[in-house]
């Protein structure tokens, strides 16, 4: 097996008054489906009570573009919760902003992992918006069913 990542918002990713559970389970959920349909297994995925929530899955060593693969599943958090609150009326650019937070821990992972690569984090959000686009139907189920579970494993994703 090669890699295991457990990809974990920060707690209280807004302020207490704004924290939207449903934002935070796009996030998730994106993160899961990215993993699964790039070929890792799917370990666990959580949203907590606070705004944060985690992702984990395992890479399952039999693909050839890993690489890559790994930084759409990290990077596909942030761009399911900002086509979540873009469905709910936000701007692109005001969506990005308030994600920004509650991404950087997954920002950080994706820079360690992309470092003496040509890949970018910026220059990987055309590929994370396909994948969100592409996935939203199951998703959108998918965050659904977090929101009432608050926690799953497995491939359901």
């Amino acid at each position: 097996m090669g890699w295991f990542e457990w990809m974990s918002g920060e707690s209280k990713r807004r302020p207490a008054g704004e924290i939207d559970l449903g934002a935070t389970a796009y996030h998730e959920a994106s993160h899961a489906r990215a993993a699964h349909k790039r070929g890792f297994t799917l370990l666990g995925i959580e949203v907590h009570a606070d705004g944060g929530g985690r992702t984990g899955f395992v890479d399952a060593g039999s693909h050839g573009r890993a690489l890559e693969d790994h930084l759409v599943a990290l990077r596909a958090g942030q761009a399911g919760e900002v086509r979540y609150l873009m469905d709910r009326g936000y701007r692109r650019r005001q969506a990005e902003q308030m994600t920004a937070h509650g991404a950087s821990s997954d920002r950080a992972r994706f820079e360690a992992v992309a470092r003496g690569t040509i890949y970018t984090w910026e220059g990987m959000r055309g590929e994370a918006d396909r994948f969100v686009r592409r996935h939203a139907y199951t998703i959108d189920k998918t965050a659904k069913r977090l929101l009432r579970r608050g926690r799953d494993s497995g491939t359901w994703a």
